[in-house]
């Protein structure tokens, strides 16, 4: 996997000005307020557990999925640091298997959008359906189609610290409706010197119609969209938030 080699090493490093507590916050009310009382969750694109740990914390037992083995190990070694017990694999999430169902499926920090292929994104919906119970939830957040194009369109974009750095430069293709990411990142070695990486990453933005007809193909009925703020999402949202409950079969209603 060429995304998240160089990164991952450095990725905490570069988030660390996202508040993950008041964004975890804001996620729980969302499905506490739509009645859900989840002990058991599965979080696919858990990346270095930002959220899988603090989950972990308060009582749930929590799986976190990733397709990069470097975050994942990054992951480990935090929950290992904090005698956490979870759970983390590498897998694909588009055919992801879960050994037993939950209660929810978490799927955040734009995960989606890196499944640059529409037929991937169905398949991790499926998978999210077959992962969860009949009455269990599936949320997750994607990057809107006016981040891309108003907020990243072609900037660029720089992090400097005493021991890292990156330069981050974007270019949308409103046709395709995909953004490319060139990353450029520059890591202190011992000696003082910096170690020069670079990543490409992709991302696709996807209408909200488009991801409501592919949860409702996979068996989800959307329970709320939100943006960032919590309130009903807008066309002008930076991020949108999904909520939507696996429905259940005739025979248990």
């Amino acid at each position: 996997m060429q995304q998240y080699q160089s990164f991952a090493r450095c990725y905490d490093r570069f988030m660390e000005n996202v508040d993950y507590g008041q964004w975890l916050c804001r996620l729980k009310h969302l499905w506490e307020e739509a009645g859900f009382t989840p002990k058991t969750l599965l979080e696919f694109g858990c990346g270095t557990g930002n959220f899988t740990l603090p989950l972990a914390r308060q009582g749930y037992q929590i799986t976190g999925v990733d397709l990069s083995e470097e975050l994942i190990n990054q992951a480990k070694q935090k929950a290992q640091k904090e005698q956490l017990s979870v759970t983390f694999e590498v897998e694909d999430i588009c055919d992801y298997q879960a050994q037993q169902e939950v209660d929810g499926v978490l799927c955040l920090c734009d995960t989606i959008n890196y499944l640059t292929e529409p037929e991937d994104v169905q398949e991790a919906f499926f998978a999210a359906a077959d992962a969860v119970k009949e009455g269990g939830f599936f949320l997750f957040d994607v990057n809107t189609p006016y981040r891309f194009a108003k907020v990243y369109g072609s900037q660029t974009f720089s992090f400097v610290a005493e021991d890292a750095a990156y330069i981050w430069e974007n270019s949308y293709d409103p046709q395709e409706q995909i953004n490319t990411y060139d990353v450029h990142f520059f890591l202190r070695r011992p000696d003082g010197t910096y170690d020069r990486r670079e990543e490409v990453h992709e991302e696709r933005a996807y209408p909200q119609l488009t991801l409501t007809v592919m949860l409702e193909n996979a068996g989800f009925t959307v329970c709320s969209m939100t943006g960032e703020t919590g309130n009903e999402a807008t066309q002008t949202d930076q991020r949108w938030t999904f909520l939507a409950v696996k429905e259940r079969s005739n025979g248990d209603e």
